[in-house]
């Protein structure tokens, strides 16, 4: 009986060890597979991270582009605020020089009436001289540090 076994171990000894090749195979095989996933996973994580880097970028461009339209936006606004107190200025010397005039216009229409009351078709002269003076003030060079400047011509 010990003779049977001891005959029968060769091929018991060979079935395990072609079992034994073969797990030994499938093994290889998946290790094969895993380090490929692993290889396509580190590849991916290396597209992720030039991803987040790209996007980091824009991010950084993003907020660059929107400080400086707040900048922008800002200057604008004193731009205009200081436009809109230039037309103001501008506005309340010209009504200044309409009252100014429109009173010794109004004295000198009145003596006119009253030296010829006769004459209908009399008529007061305004001379363009007294205009000018207004105009000076307003036209006169603006601060450096304002901005702007403003041409007025008559």
């Amino acid at each position: 009986m010990t003779s049977a076994i001891a005959g029968a171990g060769f091929p018991v000894t060979a079935l395990l060890r072609q079992q034994t090749e073969r797990q030994a195979q499938q093994a290889e095989q998946q290790a094969q597979a895993l380090e490929q996933q692993a290889a396509a996973k580190r590849r991916e994580a290396r597209a992720a991270q030039q991803q987040a880097r790209e996007l980091d970028s824009e991010a950084t461009e993003s907020a660059n582009r929107a400080n400086l339209l707040q900048q922008n936006l800002a200057a604008a606004d004193r731009l205009t605020e200081s436009q809109q107190q230039r037309t103001e200025r501008l506005n309340s010397a010209l009504d200044r020089t309409a009252a100014s005039e429109s009173a010794p216009q109004d004295d000198a229409e009145q003596q006119t009436d009253s030296e010829t009351p006769s004459n209908p078709t009399s008529t007061v002269s305004v001379s363009g001289n007294n205009a000018a003076t207004p105009f000076s003030l307003i036209a006169r060079p603006l601060a450096p540090s304002s901005g702007l400047n403003i041409n007025v011509q008559v």
